[in-house]
């Protein structure tokens, strides 16, 4: 055969046989792609929460009955919700708890909840008017759609207070759960603080730690710090996490003067009481 011949016959083969493998490649990684984004589910959050509201933010957290993603996505048009926050864990879990930060003081911010790698417009979702507080959760209580964002406004500049008063100590769960929200509210008798809260990762055992500042709590109006009083004043826990794809709660209360270095693990175990 010509060499001439012979070598545009080789380089012909070769050829092809170089775009076959690259057209294979992305055949498969088309498909894994389409796979991926056709099982991205399509989980509605559940008790989900505001919390952590103050001049320059707010923290929105909730619950998937499988491992998801999360995402925010507010603005203050509710007509345009343009802007986007994500979770600082990054990876899929049950719980999740976003901080919205870098806002305006006394704004209203309207937000739509997506929880899934798929933030389509039918995959956002939004606590309906007047749920927003902790003690209005419940497994029903978010709704679909765009239209439906609901606000949640940032405060006045309020100073913080003067006193360091961090709470801290370590918990467990009888059902091992690897994730949980812990939300946090001062009592003064009947008198309540705004909620604040911690999300935490548990080892295999279902055991972790948390730490918060009680300085920083605001009153349940949100006009001013709540004024602390360390003797008298009660701080409740409340626990809040999945096991077995089911939204399961506990809570505790304890003294203030004893809450700043808990020396015994708080046992957390269901107890469906808010």
């Amino acid at each position: 055969m010509n060499p001439v011949r012979k070598f545009w016959k080789q380089f012909l083969i070769i050829t092809l046989l170089f775009v076959g493998v690259v057209f294979a490649s992305l055949m498969v990684r088309e498909r894994m792609s389409f796979r991926s984004k056709a099982s991205a589910p399509d989980v509605p959050p559940q008790n989900a929460a505001v919390t952590d509201v103050s001049s320059r933010s707010f923290v929105v957290s909730w619950f998937t009955s499988i491992p998801t993603t999360g995402k925010i996505y507010f603005g203050t048009d509710k007509n345009q919700i343009s802007h986007v926050a994500g979770e600082e864990k990054e990876m899929m879990s049950t719980a999740h708890r976003v901080e919205i930060i870098g806002l305006t003081p006394e704004t209203d911010y309207y937000f739509l909840i997506c929880s899934g790698d798929d933030c389509a417009a039918h995959k956002l979702y939004a606590l309906p008017l007047g749920k927003t507080d902790l003690n209005a959760t419940s497994s029903a209580n978010v709704q679909q759609g765009t239209n439906l964002a609901i606000n949640a406004r940032t405060t006045k500049e309020i100073k913080l207070g003067d006193n360091v008063l961090p709470a801290f100590g370590k918990v467990a769960f009888k059902d091992k759960p690897r994730e949980a929200n812990l939300y946090f509210v001062l009592k003064k008798g009947t008198e309540l603080s705004a909620p604040f809260s911690a999300f935490i990762i548990l080892d295999e055992n279902g055991e972790g730690g948390f730490s918060v500042e009680l300085s920083n709590a605001k009153r349940a109006d949100l006009t001013d710090n709540f004024a602390i009083n360390e003797e008298q004043d009660e701080l409740k826990i409340m626990a809040v996490w999945i096991s077995g794809g089911v939204v399961k709660t506990a809570e505790t209360v304890f003294p203030v003067s004893q809450s700043m270095g808990i020396a015994e693990k708080i046992i957390f175990e269901e107890k469906a009481t808010f």
